[in-house]
């Protein structure tokens, strides 16, 4: 703590044998009032007589002759009944000198941040004085603290005529200069000067040596006491810390915490479930079961000072993706001990929401017919693995068959995506069969890339697709080659499973028809075309403009999508299997893109 002088001093000027001292205005418990006395006639035998609650540094100063002087500095410490007396009215105490009369210059003022213990940290001893010369050097002595503030009191007579003034060298700074009889310049009579001096000092050692100069003197003395400051009061630290949470383990890290007058010595972590505590500025904790637990930092300064914050975090069991279907299955992780380690197990495949989500996501992806480049395409099995590979949502074109029923297939009005014993596939119209009959083909071994003949891949029922995944949002509809008289049928399902908020009509830019049905019962549309169609059989000025979202092929030029994209709606871009055709699309101003291979868009072949 830094030795600071407060508010202004009160001064003492008489010529009798006691002093009355007032105390600074504004005082404070637990500071100090300093005190500075000087006298003209110091007798051998006598000394001052302080009031109750005051102590003087050291002894007087006695000059056995005509020319005596007796200096005194002392201290008060500052309590509550002073503050309480000083506020009810003035407060002041006398000092007595008992031999007799004389001239008595003094001086009092508040310091602050003084050890009111044991405030002396060295004083000076012998207190010279001369009979004449007017400067006198302040004896050496040891000061055995750091930071101590230095007061020098300095006396003089000046005879007639006299100046009131004094210097001193050594950097000090003049707290005061007081005369028995005030006025700056006296003519007549003979004086008894007072001149305080105060330094800030450092590091224990040595006291400065200051020489105080006088204009004239005759018995001039000098005295001093350093003021020993008291302990600085240690601040608390503050705690803080950041933590993350992965499965049942947390790791904390506590290097926010701060010391704003020290050093943070040691650091401990109370996870909240009974264990061993934790130690460090990071650590880590793993936890025996999931749950929400309040884990308490408490922190130690340098100085021995605590302090604690405390948050909860909640641990939960690590999560896999599980691919489900038919019986359950249990899903466990081996453990660094060679156990097992239970994980949750979600599925996904929700999709990006409403339509309007959608359009809310960068670089959104739709599955064509499910995951067509590596399943089956318009199959359960496709349109699962496009989900849990991350699709946005799903594409799916339909046909009808005679009897009604709607089910997923793609290109024209034929069964050409399977094989009937004949290689190379056959022609087949569903239109003339009925459902029963189209689910005795199989798809199966149309593809080579992943798909084989066994299990199954039976063309994948509308409804049935719509029961396995009811929170499927959003789905695009194209109804292919279906006539435009069940287009009201197509919308009936559609509306009694979601309505607008989770399907897309979807058709070729030039399909009007559907488009008008669509819109009429509230439904977004999405007209597709190609680049190199633009301006011959895709008029896009006059059909650009019917329908919400447009569609143009990745490998449409830049010119090409400039024109799409100059109609100020989303362009999708389409068809995509791999991630350079994915990058592609949105290079030249895709909102999303339509992909047949929502792994290999996504990254993860």
């Amino acid at each position: 703590m830094t030795v600071l002088p407060q508010g202004s001093p009160t001064l003492v000027q008489t010529s009798a044998a006691s002093a009355v001292v007032v105390a600074p205005a504004g005082i404070a418990v637990g500071e100090i009032i300093l005190l500075a006395l000087t006298h003209q006639n110091q007798a051998a035998s006598a000394d001052w007589t302080l009031p109750g609650g005051w102590v003087r540094f050291g002894t007087p100063w006695i000059q056995n002759d005509a020319n005596q002087r007796g200096n005194m500095l002392a201290y008060h410490v500052v309590t509550s009944a002073d503050v309480a007396a000083q506020a009810a009215g003035t407060l002041s105490w006398t000092f007595t000198y008992p031999s007799g009369s004389g001239r008595l210059p003094g001086w009092a003022r508040r310091f602050s941040g003084v050890d009111t213990a044991n405030p002396d940290a060295g004083h000076s001893v012998g207190n010279p004085a001369s009979l004449s010369g007017a400067t006198r050097t302040l004896p050496g002595f040891s000061v055995v603290a750091d930071n101590a503030y230095l007061v020098v009191l300095a006396n003089d007579q000046l005879v007639s005529p006299n100046a009131e003034a004094a210097s001193a060298d050594s950097g000090m700074t003049q707290l005061a200069l007081v005369s028995s009889l005030a006025g700056a310049d006296n003519t007549t009579v003979t004086r008894t000067m007072l001149a305080l001096y105060g330094k800030q000092l450092g590091v224990a050692g040595a006291a400065p040596t200051p020489t105080v100069t006088w204009p004239a003197a005759t018995g001039a003395s000098i005295m001093s006491v350093a003021l020993r400051p008291a302990a600085a009061t240690n601040q608390p630290p503050v705690p803080s810390f950041t933590h993350s949470e992965a499965g049942l383990g947390t790791t904390v890290n506590a290097s926010g915490s701060a010391d704003q007058d020290g050093t943070i010595a040691s650091y401990d972590w109370d996870w909240g479930d009974a264990s061993a505590h934790g130690s460090g500025v990071e650590a880590a904790h793993t936890y025996a079961a999931p749950g929400t637990y309040t884990v308490k930092l408490t922190v130690t300064d340098n100085g021995g000072a605590t302090a604690s914050t405390q948050t909860p975090v909640t641990v939960k069991h690590p999560t896999a993706v599980a691919q489900l279907g038919g019986a359950q299955a249990y899903v466990w992780l081996a453990d660094g001990a060679g156990g097992k380690q239970p994980v949750d197990v979600f599925t996904v495949g929700d999709g990006a929401g409403t339509p309007t989500q959608l359009l809310a996501k960068t670089g959104f992806v739709f599955g064509h017919m499910g995951e067509s480049y590596d399943e089956v395409e318009g199959s359960l099995e496709g349109v699962t693995r496009a989900l849990m590979h991350g699709a946005d949502g799903i594409m799916v074109s339909l046909q009808r068959t005679s009897d009604g029923v709607f089910f997923v297939l793609n290109d024209e009005a034929y069964l050409d995506r399977m094989t009937l014993g004949v290689s190379g596939g056959t022609t087949l119209d569903p239109r003339t069969m009925t459902w029963a009959q189209v689910q005795g083909y199989d798809q199966g071994s149309y593809w080579t890339k992943r798909a084989t003949s066994s299990p199954r891949r039976p063309y994948l029922n509308f409804a049935a697709l719509l029961a396995a995944y009811p929170s499927l949002s959003p789905i695009m509809v194209d109804p292919k080659t279906i006539p435009s008289t069940y287009f009201s049928a197509i919308l009936d399902v559609m509306d009694a499973n979601g309505g607008p908020a989770r399907f897309i009509a979807k058709n070729y830019i030039t399909g009007t028809t559907w488009r008008a049905a669509a819109k009429a019962r509230g439904y977004l549309t999405w007209g597709y075309g190609y680049g190199a169609n633009q301006g011959t059989t895709e008029d896009w000025a006059t059909l650009a403009p019917g329908w919400d979202w447009l569609g143009l092929d990745v490998a449409a030029t830049q010119a090409q999508w400039n024109t799409a994209l100059a109609y100020g709606k989303p362009v999708i871009g389409h068809i995509a299997s791999s991630k350079a055709m994915y990058d592609s699309g949105m290079s030249k101003g895709a909102s999303g893109i339509m992909a047949s291979g929502v792994r290999e868009v996504r990254g993860y072949a």
